[in-house]
């Protein structure tokens, strides 16, 4: 995977990167498919993704979408453009304004051939380039950003046989019984083996790397279930130093008892992760691996915010409740850490 995540890197389009200046929002893992139950994992967060992709426009923020937008390997993409014409005519404000970067994954790996581009999107993103990986250039550091798929064995070397077995024995499946996802947004093993490689690479090329592709929402090297784990003990600690009845002991339990609640909910919703990531066996990991998670979750979508000199995940609601900041830091602070 390594030497994959190489070429992607030296093929990289750099774009300059202010980062007090400039706003982007990172997202990716739509699949975005063409309405039927169970192969279009997309249908049921379209109202919170609109909600999102205007709010950001409205905002001035640059939209980079990293890949797997389209669920291509089981819809063909005129279907997927009938259902969803609304979702396109957002994103295409986004390129009018010159603030639309789209990148492939392996579910929309098509976009990569210049005649698919040509046949179906000069009506709907004429004229738009599509990526494997950018490189935001900024003089506290480096931010690089792809989808991930690189160097899997289905979903990049032989992604042809991957797309025969999900379009023809896969779907069929899903539509029947109402499946979701495979590869790595599912398989917790495989998942975890494809982060640590993600973080290592990483860690050595001393860079701040936002990748899709396993679902899994990550900070600073960090999931959110497993920082939500941290803070659960943490609070767990700190009840423990005050006395058993008291108002502040009963405070502290009654905090302790919601969080344990949001821990659970995300848990169910969210792929069922049930293991604490730890990239390294000894001391503090670099925060250098950042993931945007995915915008097929069961309670709805999450994003990667970059901002006023800030970095933020972020979590919009399938309810349409407000936007939810789960973690939020520093970037030049980070961007410093990953360098020492």
């Amino acid at each position: 995977m390594g030497n994959k995540l190489n070429e992607a890197f030296e093929r990289a389009d750099k774009i300059p990167f202010n980062i007090m200046e400039d706003k982007y929002v990172v997202m990716s893992d739509q699949h975005i498919g063409d309405g039927d139950k169970g192969s279009d994992d997309f249908r049921l967060n379209v109202g919170a993704y609109k909600t999102a992709l205007n709010d950001y426009f409205d905002k001035g923020y640059k939209f980079i979408s990293i890949g797997d937008s389209e669920e291509l390997w089981e819809c063909d993409f005129p279907a997927i453009y009938d259902k969803y014409k609304d979702v396109y005519s957002i994103e295409a404000k986004f390129k009018v304004a010159g603030r639309l970067m789209r990148l492939h994954g392996n579910h929309d790996i098509f976009w990569r051939n210049i005649s698919f581009i040509k046949k179906y999107l000069p009506t709907v993103l004429n004229g738009i380039k599509i990526y494997e990986s950018l490189m935001l250039d900024a003089t506290e550091g480096s931010i690089f950003l792809t989808h991930g798929h690189q160097g899997e064995f289905f979903s990049d070397k032989c992604w042809r046989i991957g797309r025969f077995f999900v379009r023809n024995m896969w779907r069929p499946l899903q539509n029947m019984f109402g499946f979701k996802s495979t590869g790595a947004a599912k398989n917790i093993e495989q998942r975890n083996k494809r982060e640590q490689e993600y973080y290592n690479w990483a860690k050595e090329k001393k860079l701040l790397f936002i990748a899709g592709h396993t679902h899994r929402a990550m900070f600073g090297s960090i999931s959110k279930l497993d920082r939500l784990r941290s803070d659960v003990e943490r609070s767990k600690i700190g009840r423990a130093q005050l006395i058993q009845g008291s108002k502040e002991y009963e405070g502290k339990s009654n905090e302790i008892k919601e969080m344990m609640n949001k821990l659970e909910e995300s848990r169910a919703k969210e792929f069922g992760d049930v293991s604490e990531i730890k990239f390294e066996m000894h001391g503090e990991s670099s925060p250098c691996y950042f993931n945007d998670g995915c915008c097929c979750y069961d309670n709805g979508i999450t994003a990667i915010e970059i901002e006023g000199g800030r970095i933020r995940l972020v979590k919009w609601p399938r309810d349409n409740s407000p936007k939810m900041v789960y973690e939020e830091a520093c970037l030049s602070d980070v961007l410093e850490r990953i360098k020492s």
